[in-house]
């Protein structure tokens, strides 16, 4: 059977508001955007300025960042694209099948596309694309493509996918980073280039890139969905500071800003700036290496959990904007679990109580912190963090790290024991939760494996497919490393020149946005 639109992200049945509230601004957002040809108030040839954090890279293949999405989804087009409920929608596919013993997975491709450098993008393209995640050295999506044994281009709108276990997610997956498709002729003459001069077939081309100050792109009149898109150039703004990105909007410099932090609403919308906050895949969190001392006993870890008062820092850090929260998806999304809500609430007696059956030894470890753009301010997080633990006797140091470092040190090589930052989300749950994980360890890694092997044996439409999630979700909870802090939903300044942007749980897209004059 083709499939056009697989596995709505939030539950069919027993919706919580939640998922409501998305449906309904979903549908009123869409009707106030528009879409199709350009209206009167349409701005000609208007830019839109736009602030958001400097991307990692601008090639897919090496991000490391999950942040990058947005940016990236400006340049590239992936296999599919991920809807405003972040189910799986047509993109460079129109649809797909799976084989009935669900190893054999089969995209049907759009006529005709090509890459802004003007070479063709067809089945062999996407094929050489998908294998270069698969196999270059430095990739940082190969872990997403391991149940991939091979892939055939019969014909020119034909991909196939031989599958060395079930893995019904795959539709998910290619929405995002991962189905990002690359030129190859780009990749194949020097990869390196890409990080800087990416080709790609989204809805605009890099015109020019300056690190740390700003990217121009501009409108692809070859992309397959241009007719809805209005805007015919964007200038990035790489602003790192949050008061420079507040006075940016408030003078008119920028008309959108990403990552904007809770406790700037009240100002931004007293000056003038509309802010939308939509519901996102963002959950502030500590990563924890479960390999170093302290944190390889599973006790000390649940020690913080309940020391942390997470209502707390919802108020002071977001400005009273997102959730407390112990798992890394917001209520009534598909793999939330409602068992798991309340498992650490705040409750020193019991952090100190579980302190003592650990073991600990009272020596002090560096609560890690890094100056993030925008969003949450990371010191003022640290310091929190650190006054909190200390209420039920953990002493802690505080330690900055560049924010250049932060890939090597924490992610590559590890070495890094307590790093309050963020989940950004995943296109697939259960990708998500194999992530939280495998990087710092959990502590019942065998119940893990089990459980995210059960959840892929079930089609994403299938019944079956919430609970299996869910059940993931209750063994991270449980055992997994990581500290779970807040939800954080998605917050934008905008200019009242610009058009209200839809709800898309996983990144903002400008399709439908209109810009005036």
């Amino acid at each position: 059977m083709n499939v056009h639109s697989t596995s709505p992200a939030w539950p069919a049945r027993g919706r919580r508001r939640t998922a409501a509230a998305v449906l309904a601004m979903a549908g009123l957002l869409t009707a106030c955007s528009g879409s199709g040809t350009t209206s009167a108030g349409d701005a000609p040839n208007a830019t839109l300025n736009w602030s958001m954090p400097n991307p990692s890279t601008w090639d897919p293949v090496t991000s490391q960042s999950g942040i990058d999405v947005t940016p990236l989804s400006l340049v590239y087009d992936s296999v599919t694209r991920l809807g405003r409920k972040g189910e799986a929608q047509p993109g460079v596919a129109t649809s797909w099948a799976y084989s009935k013993d669900g190893r054999t997975l089969t995209f049907t491709l759009r006529k005709n596309l090509k890459f802004s450098d003007g070479s063709a993008l067809d089945a062999t393209a996407v094929k050489k694309s998908l294998e270069r995640g698969k196999k270059q050295a430095d990739s940082g999506i190969v872990g997403q493509l391991t149940t991939i044994a091979s892939i055939d281009a019969p014909a020119p709108t034909t991909l196939v996918l031989h599958l060395n276990r079930e893995d019904y997610a795959l539709p998910l997956v290619l929405g995002g980073k991962t189905g990002m498709v690359v030129s190859p002729e780009a990749a194949g003459a020097d990869a390196k280039k890409v990080a800087t001069k990416p080709v790609g077939s989204g809805p605009y081309t890099l015109t020019s890139y300056t690190p740390d100050g700003q990217a121009v792109l501009k409108k692809n009149p070859d992309y397959w969905d241009a007719k809805d898109i209005h805007i015919d150039n964007v200038t990035l703004k790489f602003l790192g500071d949050p008061q420079a990105i507040v006075s940016s909007l408030r003078s008119g410099e920028t008309q959108l800003a990403s990552f904007i932090s809770g406790t700037q609403v009240s100002a931004l919308k007293k000056s003038g700036v509309d802010v939308d906050e939509f519901p996102s895949f963002q959950v502030s969190s500590v990563e924890v290496n479960a390999k170093l001392k302290p944190f390889d006993n599973p006790l000390f870890v649940r020690a913080i959990n309940h020391a942390i008062d997470r209502k707390a820092l919802v108020r002071i850090l977001n400005g009273g904007h997102g959730e407390p929260a112990v798992q890394s998806f917001p209520e009534g999304y598909v793999a939330y679990d409602p068992a798991s809500a309340d498992l650490y609430p705040y409750d020193p007696a019991k952090a100190k109580s579980l302190l003592k059956q650990a073991d600990y030894d009272g020596k002090p470890f560096p609560i890690t912190w890094f100056t993030s753009p925008g969003g949450i301010d990371r010191r003022v997080e640290a310091e929190l963090l650190q006054d909190q633990l200390k209420k039920v006797g953990i002493a802690t140091t505080l330690e900055q790290i560049p924010v250049a470092q932060v890939s090597d040190k924490v992610y590559v090589k590890h070495q890094v024991g307590f790093f309050p930052s963020g989940v950004f989300g995943r296109e697939s749950p259960a990708q998500l939760l194999s992530f939280a994980n495998t990087p710092y360890g959990t502590y019942d890694q065998p119940a893990l494996t089990a459980a995210l092997k059960e959840a892929g044996k079930h089609p994403i439409d299938s019944a079956g497919y919430p609970q299996a999630l869910r059940k993931v979700t209750a063994q991270t909870v449980r055992n997994g490393s990581n500290i779970m802090l807040f939800t954080s939903p998605w917050l934008y300044g905008r200019s009242k020149k610009l058009s209200e942007l839809s709800p898309y749980i996983n990144s903002p897209r400008l399709e439908g946005v209109r810009l005036s004059g």
